[in-house]
């Protein structure tokens, strides 16, 4: 083969592999885009359920805990300025349609400082993955992942005086 036709060969496919790259990356984000509009749409749904059956009125924050159920937890204000949890539950199948909003103030358990600070006086050489507020068997908890020396912990410790709930290791 001559120069001339092997240059033209490795152009047309370095051209087909670039276009096939750029395809790749278009569809990728597509699909990212999916997901998160219809994550956003599950949230603002939670917060329009948590005004309509809560005192909540102002919204500071929203996650979502998966437990034995999901719920979208929601952090915000009422009237008097009292700092609430929401747990909007969300409904997987016709067992959980009569799942109902819980809302919790937050001066009835630890905040999520003080559940950190209990839990690294207790943990050495941990490091934190995440912490996360939920429910757990109509229990208000909180759900701490970290790993240690190797392994990997989700423990739930309970809202209303930080005691440990449960713990699973890999």
């Amino acid at each position: 083969m001559n120069t001339l036709k092997m240059r033209k060969v490795l152009l047309t496919t370095g051209l087909l592999l670039g276009v096939g790259v750029i395809i790749f990356i278009v569809v990728l984000s597509v699909i990212y885009n999916g997901v998160q509009n219809d994550k956003n749409a599950v949230y603002d749904e939670a917060i329009e359920q948590a005004f309509a059956e809560t005192p909540i009125n102002s919204v500071t924050s929203s996650s979502l805990f998966n437990g034995r159920q999901s719920y979208v937890v929601i952090t915000g204000e009422d009237e008097e300025g009292n700092t609430l949890y929401v747990f909007v539950p969300q409904i997987n199948s016709e067992e959980e349609e009569d799942a109902e909003i819980k809302y919790v103030q937050s001066d009835e358990g630890l905040t999520e400082n003080e559940m950190l600070e209990q839990w690294e006086s207790n943990c050495e050489e941990c490091d934190l993955d995440s912490i996360q507020l939920g429910v757990l068997n109509n229990r208000y908890v909180w759900e701490i992942i970290y790993e240690r020396q190797g392994r990997l912990y989700f423990q739930t410790f309970r809202f209303d005086n930080g005691e440990l709930y449960d713990s699973i290791s890999f």
